[in-house]
């Protein structure tokens, strides 16, 4: 190591020396001072330096005292010290040229404005003070500005006069002026007058006072557009209480009042809705008090809203008591998790009815996050209940006809009706002339000897009298008076079985563990409906038995298979009626589901509401196809197709719901098989049969399905006589290694309500729908099983020739079709009608509506303008929808004609209710089918 050349003083001192009075200078020197010699390495280059002296300053700015490092090297004072350093001062010590400089010192964690020169050659001194504070000041200044001018709010800051001395970039962006243009110009003569009259009069005299501004007034922006301003203006003062800056802060509100002023009228429309939604909405607080929100939680009840203010526990006293527990359990544990809970509840009406209700519940919270209720929505089901009662019953009823021995179909029909109703004795009663009943099997008939007064059984009986004379159902609660001898009735209800206009039967039922009611009348009022074709048609089906016992063996065989024939006929009757009576139920509950969907799309509670109904409806729609599949009496939209294409089409989402342990083989013919038939009803007998054999294999197997063609060289009779011609046809074969069937089964699986299965897991109706759908095809299909040995589905359907493809889709857009032609709607059902009614006039259309073809011949024949179109249900009481048609049309020549219904085309078709190329649209339809149909009628 080497050093620079050096002079030495008298007494032996190294490098430069400091007089006393230079000395004396730099000891009283706020800024530190330090002398050094560079230190070189071999190559004389500067690798360290040696401290000569250093001042107080120096001292108290570093923390390093004189006496501690005086003659030490800079790095063993400061081990860390960055190369610069070194360097720098290197530099300066052998070139002599003095250097400034600001730097951070990395050790002493502090920033250093710099001076460094070269008293002599190989040395240096320097001078230096802290700045940090300075930076620290300056980098907040140049944050500041950086936050300034990013954010995202105008800034403008100005003079009292108002003139404006500075903005941000926001401020140009809201205004659209450019900031060399908007400085030194007054913020006043860029505002609308009243908005400059608001800064004079009311801004400025606030701030002058000392106080801050806040609020909203209208603003010019870019290209002149008028825009609504908020602004925040406060003032920045001296010492003295003198105004030195006005400064305001800045946002375009237009669009938030835009959205306030939607929020408000989406409100009041809701309000408006929940006024006349049927649903009853409510608060349910935690202490189990309620608050009503609309009419409808009244209307349910049947108490009024100061009745409910009165007593807040009201509806625990009406409601029954095991629901009442199920609610409180449900308070008292206060579940905060669940999104939504069904409860199902009955609750007794003012006027002693019990009414079920359906409440959907959803948790309420506190601004602080605090359960403070439910939220709840109530929905009046008891006629849904009633009806869900009705299907069942007939349903059951339906399956003792199928099942039960002749001679005890009534017997197991009364003893289902008697645990039904909670009652002991009853009968059941066939009337061949009125005073002549046959009690079929349900009660021995001497036991009504006791009652026959001048010959006539009824006599002693009033309310059976009654009841058949007034063909209305009757009944009465407490003892009964009956002749000596008979048996002691309690109370009783007799429902006349009505069948075209005649009374053919009468059921009694008495004795019951609670009075009969409105609902029990209600109840058997429409099970005596769908009852009356079935008692008819089986008392006939007994009178031809009869008949049939005088045949030879030779033909009983066949003798079996129209008795079969005719019982399903007689169900398929019955679930028809059903299935009309449903199709004008669903046709309004799709229909409003629809506009409630498009109406509140940005409201998830309405939607998630609707959506459930809508989804229940259609689940609905599909049993409903079910029994029409069953009954042969659905819409088939028949189309050439091939039937590998339908069967591949399905193949992906047959493996996706078979179970993982059955194996699916699919062995399709090399080319094309083309049948005329409605594809969506062969896909549901491919969905129906891998199913049940789905059921069938529970531990597993292969379902098989192919395709062939096949020529039958032969008339073929199938289980109903039908026989089918020679020919070619379409051969599907499903086939399973499941368990099987035994004979006896096999006689029966394709009766309807007919079912194998637990309670609960099956409606059986779903072979009975693919042998309707086979049927209505002009198909057949044959059954082969054995226990343990699997089974085999063979069904056999009409080739066709060529290839048509299929119809395109109806368009589902509702709001793409309307008009203001003249419509007159007739329509006996006044759901349906209304419905109709409200969606025609949705659409634009002038719509005169009636609820029979006479008081709708009225209105044709009154109306002096044009008519357009007859909007009509094709089966009404005083006549026909076409009959309607053509009386109107002699009064109207130009009318044109829609019909309506709920049965099948070919069944109105036979019995002469409609024509061919008449425009027919089946309930339940959609809006779109609706607009779409009467727009197309319209213009063709």
């Amino acid at each position: 190591m080497t050093s620079a050349k050096t002079n030495e003083d008298s007494t032996g001192t190294k490098g430069p020396c400091l007089s006393l009075d230079f000395e004396k200078l730099i000891t009283s020197m706020k800024q530190g001072f330090s002398l050094h010699e560079i230190v070189c390495d071999h190559v004389g280059r500067p690798c360290d330096y040696v401290f000569l002296y250093v001042n107080s300053a120096f001292e108290n700015l570093t923390g390093q005292k004189a006496d501690e490092i005086v003659g030490r090297s800079v790095k063993t004072v400061f081990p860390g010290i960055e190369p610069f350093w070194i360097e720098t001062y290197g530099k300066v010590a052998f070139t002599g040229e003095p250097v400034s400089f600001e730097h951070y010192t990395e050790s002493l964690n502090a920033w250093f404005q710099v001076t460094a020169y070269s008293p002599q050659k190989g040395y240096f001194a320097c001078i230096f003070s802290e700045i940090s504070e300075r930076k620290r000041s300056e980098e907040e200044l140049k944050l500041f500005k950086t936050i300034i001018e990013s954010s995202s709010e105008a800034i403008a800051v100005g003079k009292s006069d108002g003139r404006i001395i500075y903005t941000n970039a926001a401020h140009q962006k809201l205004f659209g002026i450019p900031r060399s243009r908007a400085v030194n110009s007054n913020f006043i003569e860029s505002l609308p007058i009243k908005s400059a009259e608001i800064v004079r009069n009311e801004i400025m005299p606030t701030l002058m006072k000392g106080d801050g501004w806040q609020g909203e007034f209208d603003a010019i922006g870019s290209e002149d557009s008028l825009f609504r301003l908020w602004m925040r203006a406060d003032t920045v003062r001296d010492k003295d209480g003198h105004i030195i800056h006005v400064f305001g802060l800045m946002h375009d509100v237009s669009e938030a009042r835009l959205m306030q002023a939607a929020k408000r009228s989406a409100e009041e429309r809701l309000q408006t809705f929940m006024s006349n939604v049927d649903d009853a909405v409510y608060f349910l607080s935690l202490d189990g008090n309620i608050n009503c929100y609309n009419p409808a939680c009244f209307n349910f009840s049947g108490y009024t809203n100061e009745e409910f203010s009165a007593d807040p526990k009201l509806w625990q006293k009406i409601m029954d008591a095991d629901d009442l527990k199920t609610i409180l359990s449900t308070i008292e544990k206060r579940p905060v998790n669940f999104v939504l809970r069904d409860i199902e509840f009955r609750s007794m009406h003012k006027n002693g009815s019990w009414r079920w209700i359906n409440t959907r519940i959803t948790p309420a919270f506190s601004d602080k996050g605090e359960l403070i209720g439910y939220n709840c929505i109530g929905r009046d089901i008891t006629r849904n209940k009633r009806s869900e009662t009705i299907l069942r019953m007939i349903s059951k009823i339906s399956s003792i006809f199928l099942v039960s021995e002749p001679e005890r179909i009534f017997n197991d029909v009364l003893g289902f009706l008697l645990d039904s109703f909670r009652s002991q004795i009853g009968f059941i009663a066939y009337f061949e002339n009125p005073d002549t009943p046959v009690f079929l099997s349900t009660v021995p008939n001497d036991i009504f000897e006791v009652c026959k007064i001048n010959g006539k059984i009824w006599s002693g009986f009033n309310l059976c009298a009654q009841s058949i004379s007034e063909k209305k159902i009757l009944f009465k609660n407490g003892e009964l008076e009956f002749p000596d001898g008979h048996i002691r009735v309690e109370n009783a209800i007799s429902v006349p079985i009505i069948f075209k206009n005649s009374t053919i039967a009468l059921v009694v039922i008495a004795n019951s563990s609670s009075d009969f009611g409105r609902e029990d009348r209600n109840i058997l009022k429409a099970l005596s409906s769908h009852l009356a074709p079935v008692i008819e048609s089986h008392m006939k089906t007994v009178q031809k038995e009869r008949e049939r016992k005088f045949f030879a063996e030779e033909k009983e065989r066949l003798e079996l298979q129209i008795r079969q024939t005719q019982k399903i006929e007689a169900i398929g009757q019955l679930a028809g009626g059903v299935a009309h009576d449903l199709n004008n139920m669903l046709s309004p509950i799709l229909g409003y589901s629809e506009l409630l969907i498009c109406d509140f799309p940005d409201n998830p509670d309405i939607q998630n509401g609707v959506f459930e109904i809508k989804k229940a409806a259609e689940r609905a729609k599909d049993l409903v196809k079910d029994l029409l599949a069953f009954s042969r009496k659905q819409v088939l939209e028949l189309m050439t197709e091939d039937l590998n294409y339908i069967i591949s089409r399905m193949e992906r989402m047959l493996r996706h719901v078979i179970m993982e342990n059955i194996r699916v083989d699919f062995t399709l013919s090399d080319y094309p098989i083309n049948i005329m038939v409605d594809r969506g009803q062969v896909e549901q007998i491919l969905l129906n049969l891998a199913l049940n054999a789905q059921d069938a294999m529970s531990s597993g197997g292969v379902l098989s399905i192919s395709t062939a063609m096949v020529f039958l060289d032969k008339k073929v009779l199938d289980a109903e006589g039908k026989i089918l011609k020679s020919g070619n046809y379409a051969l599907l074969e499903i086939r399973d290694s499941g368990c099987g069937m035994r004979s006896e089964v096999l006689d029966h699986i394709f009766e309807p309500f007919f079912t194998t299965k637990n309670v609960g897991h099956g409606t059986g109706l779903g072979l009975a729908s693919v042998y309707g759908i086979v049927n209505q095809h002009n198909g057949m299909i044959e059954v082969n099983s054995e226990a343990g040995r699997g089974s085999s589905f063979r069904i056999f359907l009409p080739v066709s020739e060529g290839f048509h493809g299929r119809a395109s889709s109806v368009n589902d857009t509702m709001d793409s079709v309307c008009g203001t032609e003249v419509v007159v709607l007739v329509e006996d059902n006044e759901m349906v009608r209304f419905f109709v009614e409200h969606v025609l006039r949705r659409h634009g259309f002038n719509v005169m509506v009636a609820d029979s073809s006479e008081k709708g011949l009225d209105l044709v024949e009154s109306y002096q303008s044009d008519i357009h179109l007859m909007l009509t249900d094709v089966v009404m009481p005083e006549m026909s929808g076409k009959e309607f048609y053509e009386q109107a049309r002699k009064l109207k020549p130009g009318l044109k004609v829609v019909y309506m219904t709920g049965y099948g085309e070919d069944v109105l078709s036979g019995q002469g209710l409609i024509g061919k190329g008449d425009r027919i649209i089946t309930k339940p339809f959609t809006i779109a089918e609706l607009v779409s149909a009467v727009r197309n009628t319209l213009d063709n």
